[in-house]
C-alpha cells in the first residue's frame, strides 16, 4: 500500500506542506475580501436612556455650568421626586 512506502517523517512533511498551501490559500482569499466592520453602538450612549417621572412625564435634562454635553454626554435631570423609571429606549445603542 502506499502508507507502507512513506516513512513518518515524509508523511510529516507532507502534512505540513499541505498545511502551508491551505494557510496561502486561505491568506489571499480573505486579503482580497474587504470587511468593512461598524460599530451600531450610539455615539452617545446617553441618548438611548429616558427617564419619567411617577406620573409618566418624560424629565428633559437641564444645563449644568461648567459641563459641555455635547463633549462629554452626561445629563442632570431636575426631579422633586425619588421614584424614577429609567427606561432603555435603543438596546442596539449600547451594544459594541
Amino acid at each position: 500500500m502506499f502508507a507502507d512506502k512513506i516513512s513518518k517523517r515524509q508523511l510529516f512533511m507532507i502534512l505540513i506542506s499541505l498545511l502551508l498551501v491551505l494557510g496561502i490559500a486561505a491568506l489571499v482569499y480573505l486579503s482580497t475580501h474587504r470587511q468593512i466592520i461598524k460599530s451600531k453602538a450610539s455615539v452617545n450612549p446617553y441618548d438611548n436612556f429616558e427617564l419619567t417621572a411617577p406620573d409618566g412625564s418624560v424629565l428633559r435634562f437641564r444645563d449644568t455650568p461648567g459641563v459641555n454635553i455635547q463633549s462629554s454626554g452626561q445629563r442632570l435631570y431636575q426631579t422633586n421626586d425619588l421614584d424614577v423609571t429609567i427606561r432603555i429606549k435603543d438596546l442596539n445603542g449600547l451594544v459594541p
